[in-house]
């Protein structure tokens, strides 16, 4: 989870702003559309947006699409834009999955995707594995494909610290109170490399 107070989160809403204006997005690998940090900016989508999951499961609001993101029910070049949200650790074939995403963007399309480095196991046994991290070189590989690739920390060792608390210090580590010092010890430490996950911006 990202918090709007963290000094990484503003080029955060600049990648995610530029996939929203796009006419038709998909956001693979989510149970119902708009969760987590899209929930906040819900506004910023003003076209055509499709939530894809790999199962429907009863109860929840439930995706718009079905879909396996290894074979994606899409056709050929028939998005404008692709989020994919701390999804490729949980897929058996990352590469083959970003595959897919180039596969169904136009020419001139944009993926924004966020891949864990240093994180805690986030899966659930026999439901939802965890198979993968990603260094810096490791994601920019995966989208060698495309034509231009950025890719960018999610903050420093400090965010790593937090997001490997437990429940109540990470909460007390996400407080708007303490951010200013956070972001500052934080911004000292971007020079050893360390980060919990990689903002990835990719164009076709």
């Amino acid at each position: 989870m990202l918090y709007p107070q963290d000094h990484f989160y503003p080029h955060f809403i600049d990648l995610l702003a530029e996939i929203a204006r796009a006419p038709l997005v998909l956001d693979l690998g989510t149970y119902s559309g708009f969760r987590k940090e899209l929930s906040l900016h819900r506004s910023l989508f003003r076209n055509r947006y499709y939530a894809m999951d790999l199962t429907y499961e009863r109860g929840n609001e439930g995706p718009d699409v079905v879909g396996d993101i290894l074979r994606l029910p899409f056709a050929n070049a028939s998005a404008d834009a692709v989020l994919c949200k701390e999804v490729l650790e949980h897929v058996r074939d990352p590469a083959s999955a970003v595959g897919e995403i180039h596969r169904v963007l136009k020419q001139g399309g944009a993926v924004m995707c966020t891949v864990p480095f240093l994180h805690p196991y986030h899966g659930k046994r026999g439901q939802l594995p965890d198979f993968w991290r990603f260094t810096e070189e490791g994601a920019a590989q995966l989208f060698s494909a495309f034509t231009s690739v950025e890719v960018r920390r999610a903050g420093g060792a400090i965010f790593v610290l937090r997001v490997f608390s437990p429940p109540w210090l990470r909460k007390a580590l996400s407080s708007r109170l303490l951010a200013p010092v956070l972001n500052l010890l934080d911004r000292v430490t971007l020079r050893f490399g360390a980060t919990h996950l990689f903002m990835v911006l990719a164009r076709k």
